[in-house]
C-alpha cells in the first residue's frame, strides 16, 4: 500500500513537471500576429516583394510561385525571416507532386 502511494505520488509530480514545461515552451514559441494570417499572392512590384510566406495549416515557411508575391502582411523577404518570426524550423522552396524540396 505504501509503495502504490509513493508511485502515485511520483506520476503526480512528474505530470506537474511535465506540464511546467509546456506551458513554458509555449510562451517561448509566441508567434508573430503576421504569422496567423491566410496567406495572399499576387503578382510582384516594387510595393509587393516578399516571396516567402508562413503556412499556419503546415506550420512551415514556404516560397511563392514563381512571380507572386505576399499582398497582405503575410509577407517575408527571405527564408530564415519567415522562420524568426513564426517559431519554425522549416522552409519548404518546392513542393512537385508528393516529393518534398527543402531549402
Amino acid at each position: 500500500m505504501f509503495h502504490r502511494q509513493v508511485n502515485i505520488a511520483i506520476h503526480i509530480k512528474i505530470v506537474v513537471l511535465l506540464l511546467a514545461c509546456d506551458i513554458y515552451e509555449m510562451g517561448d514559441k509566441e508567434k508573430d500576429p503576421r504569422c496567423i494570417i491566410l496567406p495572399r499572392a499576387g503578382t510582384c512590384d516594387t510595393k509587393h516583394n516578399k516571396t516567402w510566406y508562413y503556412s499556419l495549416f503546415r506550420d512551415w515557411c514556404k516560397e511563392f510561385e514563381k512571380g507572386k508575391c505576399a499582398r497582405n502582411e503575410n509577407g517575408f523577404d527571405s527564408c530564415n525571416e519567415c522562420n524568426r518570426a513564426c517559431k519554425t524550423p522549416v522552409c519548404v522552396k518546392k513542393l512537385y507532386d508528393s516529393w518534398l524540396w527543402f531549402y
